[in-house]
């Protein structure tokens, strides 16, 4: 069975067609990096897959359910959503943020099962930011709001990770950390589709991509066969001759192999 499944999904928002007629199947454990241009509707069709907007034509099956039908906790039980940034006004702690995940888990209004305060601890753990545990939220780097943010999404214990830009604005030491999380919790059985802007960073490590342009899905597949240099320069309109420049090597190299 496909974890999930978008059946010809269309999005508007007033007059303005935002997505048009997309279908994509994201199997059940695997990772999915959603990149193109700014505006291709690529933020539209992460709040469409968690029922945060209600498509304008289709539908989507998250394991064989229309997510429009889904209460909003049972969608919070198979999906965790990371979003790229998050503030709060409030002095809540790092641990505060993180059981809230445990939310969609309890069967009260409020969480005092012991279960959930050691899911939240591992999480923390897990992360590696255990140290910053009784440290209030608002006083963090932003490279460690993001590393609270996915351990808040480990708490959760789903099994879908959907994650936006999670390396956006961070320094080179957080990105990497960040991905090589996401690729462990890949290889345990998660499944994690994340909207990139870095391409360099997403092909080291992801190998599934989407490509967004105008609305449509314009490419999609494994890294060998949508990253070309031809693709790429369409998907974004650029120059061939850009992917040549020392600063874009590995991905030059990566578009050459596929050649």
């Amino acid at each position: 069975m496909n974890c999930i499944e978008i059946n010809h999904v269309s999005y508007s928002a007033g007059t303005a067609a935002i997505l048009k007629d997309i279908t994509l199947h994201i199997p059940v454990c695997s990772m999915t990096g959603i990149i193109g241009p700014n505006g291709a509707g690529k933020t539209t069709l992460l709040n469409l897959m968690t029922s945060l907007i209600k498509p304008t034509a289709g539908q989507i099956l998250l394991n064989g359910k229309d997510v429009a039908r889904m209460r909003k906790s049972d969608i919070a039980r198979n999906v965790a959503v990371v979003p790229d940034s998050f503030e709060t006004q409030f002095y809540l702690t790092v641990f505060d943020i993180v059981l809230m995940a445990r939310y969609s888990h309890s069967t009260q209004s409020y969480i005092t099962a012991k279960q959930d305060y050691t899911a939240t601890d591992a999480a923390l753990k897990k992360v590696g930011i255990l140290h910053l545990r009784n440290q209030y939220y608002k006083t963090l780097s932003s490279g460690e709001k993001q590393k609270v943010l996915l351990a808040r999404a480990i708490a959760q214990d789903s099994s879908v990770i959907i994650l936006d830009e999670p390396t956006s604005n961070l320094d080179i030491k957080n990105q990497m950390e960040i991905m090589q999380m996401l690729e462990r919790m890949h290889t345990e059985g998660k499944t994690v589709i994340a909207i990139m802007h870095d391409i360099n960073l997403a092909v080291r490590f992801i190998k599934n991509f989407v490509f967004l342009k105008d609305g449509t899905i314009k490419h999609s597949g494994n890294i060998d066969t949508v990253f070309t240099k031809h693709i790429l320069s369409d998907l974004y309109d650029i120059s061939i001759d850009v992917f040549e420049d020392t600063h874009s090597e590995y991905l030059f190299m990566q578009a050459r192999k596929s050649e």
